[in-house]
């Protein structure tokens, strides 16, 4: 393990995340500052990995406690699944997952909330690799492990209590990733139903082309300009536990949109709350 403590002021958010292709991927596999991570769920592709990827598992990017499941683990827990990845500050970390997008925009969400923008998703997955005739290995690479002493920063979420306050500001959109059902409050999740006042609804899954390897659709930039989803918003995203709405938050970062945080005690923590306002 390399030895001393990672200085704080290396990380910093100059570099403007991007999409990848398996086509872009598969000739920069070898370069030494490209690390691949796959979040893999799926008992199909357990044993599936693209060529050097490093696994990290759901678990270990959620803090798991009530009231909010879904929000962000403590830096001590994040220190160690970052530096067992081996990440420093000139890593460029290609972010992929087996379902479409939501557990690779958690690492993605995660990694700029300490400050590591130097990041790309590649579009569509592991299948999508696989479709595209990519390599595969039975089992995860262990990088040279880091120490680290990561520090986070909060411009990328927000709390229930700074949400409460900020819900008449006529400058926020809160665009809910959730089923139509769950929006509704006809599909109980919690003690309380429906969803924030004012809220958009647009569930995650239609920006994702089931047809075409699990890639971001490409109508995706026109849906959301048709809900009055645009950069010039102040962005909140949210869905139960911050899992689907990791997406939603990783997709306005590869439009380039400013201001975009993400609500990480989501419906799980607002709908179990005694007080927070509510609309059926």
């Amino acid at each position: 393990m390399c030895s001393g403590t990672f200085p704080k002021v290396s990380f910093n958010m100059d570099h403007h995340p991007s999409l990848i292709t398996p086509e872009q991927l598969k000739p920069v596999l070898g370069d030494p500052n490209i690390q691949v991570v796959q979040v893999v769920s799926q008992a199909l592709f357990a044993s599936t990995y693209i060529p050097s990827a490093a696994r990290i598992l759901p678990q270990e990017l959620v803090l798991g406690q009530p009231p909010a499941p879904g929000e962000l683990p403590h830096a001590e827990q994040l220190n160690r699944l970052f530096g067992r990845i081996g990440l420093t500050p000139e890593t460029t970390v290609v972010v992929a997952d087996d379902e479409g997008g939501a557990w690779a925009g958690r690492v993605a969400w995660t990694l700029d909330m300490i400050g590591h923008s130097k990041w790309c998703y590649l579009n569509g997955g592991i299948q999508a690799w696989m479709n595209s005739g990519g390599e595969t290995t039975n089992s995860p690479t262990d990088p040279e492990p880091v120490e680290l002493d990561l520090e986070i920063r909060e411009e990328g979420r927000i709390k229930l209590e700074q949400l409460v306050t900020e819900l008449d500001d006529p400058n926020l959109l809160i665009w809910d990733c959730r089923t139509r059902e769950e929006y509704l409050g006809t599909r109980p999740t919690a003690r309380r139903n429906g969803h924030i006042p004012g809220a958009v609804h647009l569930n995650w899954v239609d920006l994702v082309d089931y047809e075409n390897n699990l890639q971001i659709a490409a109508n995706g930039e026109q849906q959301l300009s048709d809900l009055g989803i645009s950069p010039d918003k102040s962005l909140v995203v949210h869905c139960q536990t911050h899992h689907r709405s990791a997406f939603a938050y990783m997709y306005a970062r590869l439009l380039g949109f400013p201001n975009v945080r993400a609500y990480a005690g989501s419906w799980a923590e607002w709908g179990n709350h005694p007080s927070t306002p509510i609309e059926i």
